[in-house]
């Protein structure tokens, strides 16, 4: 068996548990032994459900420690989806041991988090990477690299809010458009919240975001063509598929370095807002 071990803030939450029923179909799907050998959480779920009842519920052996889980694993994933701040401090610890790494989103709770987390990879010779599971939607495939414009839409629904999902919204541009962001500029009107990136070649990627969207893109072609893209695939299955293969020692599906620029668009889009200025360079 190639074995899995989770690392996580506290483990009762949608990716560790979708991410364990996506492998058994990756699994089915491919011939493949993957399985989630060990979890470890620094707390019980604020939910009530304690790491002991979620792994017992799961079949995963409970780990005591970040050492336990590295020992017994041949790759790691980091979750703590909803606690970027968590990311810098499990990995810190997680790369000492010199395993293959995931990291969910929201990769980095600020740029230069994301910037010591690449330092550390390198550091200790870790293959890694980070990204949100919009970027891989199947409508999206096609433009990889290719679209002249994009104008990204979604919000998650009542109770997600803009810095958490942003990210999202954000794969999705770099997936289409690659690195070489130049400018960033921010609004909000009512309930709607509004990133526009300027690119190299000219190309413009807008982010609207507000509660009652689904995801989904307007995204020109290289002619200047548009259509309206929903993101209705599996993209979380499509995922998985792309980390047990980032395991398997495949080549990884896009360049890490995006990872970082969009660390940077991120930042930038927050100091727009909160510093009221109007365009960030980059």
């Amino acid at each position: 068996m190639k074995k899995i071990g989770f690392i996580d803030y506290y483990l009762d939450c949608w990716h560790p548990q979708n991410f364990i029923k996506n492998a058994k179909q990756y699994n089915e799907n491919n011939g493949d032994c993957f399985e989630v050998c060990c979890a470890y959480a620094e707390i019980d779920s604020p939910s009530g459900v304690t790491t002991d009842a979620w792994c017992e519920k799961h079949g995963v052996e409970r780990a005591y420690s970040i050492k336990e889980v590295c020992d017994k694993s041949d790759f790691v994933i980091i979750f703590a989806p909803d606690n970027p701040e968590k990311h810098l401090p499990l990995a810190k610890e997680a790369f000492k041991y010199a395993k293959k790494v995931f990291i969910d989103k929201t990769f980095s709770a600020g740029y230069d988090d994301a910037v010591e987390m690449f330092r550390l990879a390198e550091e200790y010779g870790v293959d890694f990477f980070s990204c949100s599971s919009l970027r891989y939607d199947d409508g999206f495939k096609e433009y990889k690299g290719k679209a002249s414009a994009i104008t990204v839409l979604g919000g998650g629904g009542e109770g997600h809010y803009f810095d958490d999902y942003l990210v999202h919204h954000l794969e999705i541009v770099m997936h289409c458009f690659g690195c070489g962001a130049k400018s960033v500029h921010y609004e909000k009107h009512a309930d709607q919240e509004i990133v526009k990136v300027e690119f190299t070649e000219d190309r413009v990627a807008n982010v609207i975001f507000a509660p009652c969207l689904s995801f989904g893109a307007i995204i020109a072609d290289e002619n200047g063509k548009s259509r309206l893209v929903p993101a209705e695939s599996n993209f979380f299955y499509n995922q998985v598929c792309d980390i047990l293969a980032f395991f398997n020692g495949e080549k990884l599906s896009f360049d890490t370095r995006e990872t970082l620029e969009l660390a940077k668009i991120k930042a930038a889009a927050f100091k727009s807002r909160d510093e009221k200025i109007d365009t960030v360079t980059l």
